[in-house]
């Protein structure tokens, strides 16, 4: 009989205890074992800048704000705009020909003026400008999209994914460390059965106390009782009312988020300030504060002015 099976017969008579014992030491002197074996470096990848074509969730809002003035200006017309580092404000429009443009110049309102004036409208960092109720009706309607990462990008990681060297192949293990894996094994496999049985002896008493417990028990006045129950129908509505008030959660960076309140989709934030959830699928009209604590809504809260960084 050979050394191994002498160690497998002497493990059968052990303990959970001693059996746990015997992993650890086996264990700790495979460890020493495999400190000669020569480990393999694991190709890092090199983490690169945001590809191009992306744009950074923290600017689409501030964009679409300068389109906005840009669309209504070139609409209904704009003020005498005052531009950063220039003495002289740009002139405000005049109609001509059914079109608002710049009298001198004839030209109607561009991108880069209107950065000036969607700032001189509504400065979001400072939360001042001369037309507040243009910027609500702007966010009303406002919706972020979702990023998308370019086809460029994702090829150039599958081309890094390619080329990646292949890792060496791991040396073979020693005769020490095989007669230690099956040490281990057999001590973990017998722990196992330890385990397994005590478990099975320990849950005895339940199952008998669990029968015990599902035996009916027979009362002449039940039936009087049962009668002045409550329907089940209630008690539905209140599981059903429960589910679907779901937990809310996101971070605190400003955005709002779809939520569902009592069976109603609506538009919420971290702190919990809400608004209706149009069909179209656009923040509606400002609902309250909703407590997450109390679950109540409280409709006389002041709407807030959302801020980007």
């Amino acid at each position: 009989m050979s050394s191994i099976q002498n160690i497998q017969e002497q493990l059968k008579g052990l303990s959970v205890e001693e059996l746990l014992a015997v992993i650890t030491a086996a264990a700790a002197e495979a460890k020493k074992a495999a400190k000669s074996v020569p480990k393999v470096k694991e190709a890092k990848e090199k983490k690169g800048s945001m590809p191009k074509g992306v744009v950074p969730p923290q600017l689409h809002k501030p964009r679409a704000w300068v389109d906005f003035v840009l669309a209504d200006a070139n609409t209904r017309g704009w003020p005498a705009i005052a531009v950063k580092g220039q003495e002289e404000p740009l002139p405000a429009s005049v109609e001509r020909d059914g079109q608002f443009v710049f009298e001198s110049t004839g030209k109607p309102l561009n991108n880069k003026q209107a950065m000036s004036l969607s700032k001189q409208y509504w400065d979001r960092k400072a939360a001042t400008g001369t037309h507040p109720k243009l910027y609500e009706v702007f966010e009303g309607q406002y919706v972020a999209p979702e990023p998308a990462a370019p086809k460029e990008a994702v090829e150039a990681d599958e081309v890094k994914v390619e080329e990646a060297p292949k890792p060496k192949k791991a040396a073979k293990k020693s005769e020490e460390e095989k007669a230690a894996e099956k040490l281990q094994k057999e001590a973990e496999k017998q722990a196992k059965k330890e385990a397994a049985k005590a478990e099975k002896e320990a849950a005895k008493p339940k199952k008998e106390a669990k029968k015990e417990a599902e035996k009916p028990v027979v009362v002449e006045e039940a039936k009087e009782e049962v009668k002045e129950a409550p329907k089940p129908k209630k008690v539905v509505k209140k599981v059903a009312k429960k589910e679907e008030e779901a937990p809310f959660e996101c971070e605190d960076d400003g955005q709002c988020r779809e939520w569902v309140l009592k069976g109603k989709k609506v538009y919420r934030d971290f702190e919990g300030h809400m608004w209706e959830r149009t069909e179209e699928g656009e923040a509606g009209p400002w609902m309250g504060k909703y407590d997450a604590a109390t679950k109540t809504l409280d409709a006389s809260a002041e709407e807030p002015v959302c801020e980007d960084e």
